[in-house]
């Protein structure tokens, strides 16, 4: 048959799909995986426009580089057994909204969801690193970077327009010029520690070095004086519900506290200010 002719096929007897197997098979809606499937190889579903849902059987381990770009994906679920995904793999697959990564993920291809324009949620898995261009040109809106993670690429979520928020783990982190460029709304950089969450709040997006540069600095004002957790935060960082930084902070210095609960009353909307004044009080009927 004529490639493009395809409209379903059925896998349930095979452990492997080949090399360019499907790739621009244009009218392919559905596909049937084997409960034995355990490898996707490169470009075997490249160019699927009319593709757009797909299940991958546990078992599965290895998706190949392409191996569903340019497709018409808008939902998959990629199975807890996924080990391997492989340099843009899920490159320009613009209808995809939403992905999950298992834990047993040990390698994320570079580019792997590049180009996903409409991608605005990801979990991401305990990786030591986010290779260059990964999630580029989405539409992220918050990322929170495992604690294992080291180190974050060129252009690792250049051009993510809608990605205002990130959060860093505790540990060094490396961060390449590039791995935020064009992020016009990323104002937002919470750093994990020890004694808790440290948010600030930039007037325009930093640049990476800034970041970076500025993280040792964190960590010293926040070791000696515990309490830097809320000064140094912005009001339009609050968090209404994040009550166990509240609570290391009153712990530390109810002054602190005091003082800042003051400055929010002249910022907050009426309704913001109310509910972090239940949850202070809340923790401390003095306040």
């Amino acid at each position: 048959r004529d490639r493009q002719d395809v409209l379903e096929s059925d896998l349930r007897d095979a452990r492997s799909v080949g090399a360019f197997a499907f790739a621009n098979c244009t009218q392919l809606e559905a596909v049937y995986f084997s409960n034995g499937l355990a490898v996707i190889c490169e470009d075997a579903f490249f160019g699927c426009k009319s593709l757009e849902e797909v299940t991958l059987p546990d078992g599965c381990i290895t998706l190949g580089e392409r191996a569903f770009a340019q497709s018409g994906l808008r939902h998959i679920d990629l199975p807890e057994s996924l080990q391997i995904i492989g340099n843009s793999c899920f490159e320009d697959c613009e209808n995809l909204t939403e992905i999950h990564l298992g834990q047993s993920l040990h390698t994320l291809g570079a580019s792997a969801f590049s180009g996903c324009r409409n991608l605005h949620t990801v979990t991401l898995p305990d990786l030591p690193s986010v290779r260059d261009g990964c999630f580029a040109q989405t539409a992220v809106e918050e990322v929170c970077f495992p604690d294992r993670t080291q180190y974050i690429g060129r252009d690792a979520f250049s051009e993510c327009k809608n990605l205002r928020l990130i959060s860093l783990p505790s540990g060094d982190i490396r961060l390449r010029g590039s791995a935020f460029a064009g992020c016009d709304q990323l104002c937002h950089v919470i750093r994990r520690h020890k004694y808790g969450e440290e948010h600030r709040v930039f007037l325009k997006p930093p640049k990476a070095n800034d970041i970076t540069r500025k993280l040792s600095s964190y960590d010293k004002s926040v070791k000696t004086s515990p309490q830097a957790l809320f000064r140094l935060s912005h009001p339009h960082a609050l968090m209404a519900d994040d009550r166990a930084r509240f609570e290391s902070i009153l712990q530390s210095d109810i002054a602190s506290a005091n003082q800042y609960l003051s400055s929010m009353q002249d910022i907050l909307s009426a309704e913001d200010f109310n509910k972090a004044l239940q949850i202070l009080t809340s923790i401390d009927p003095s306040l």
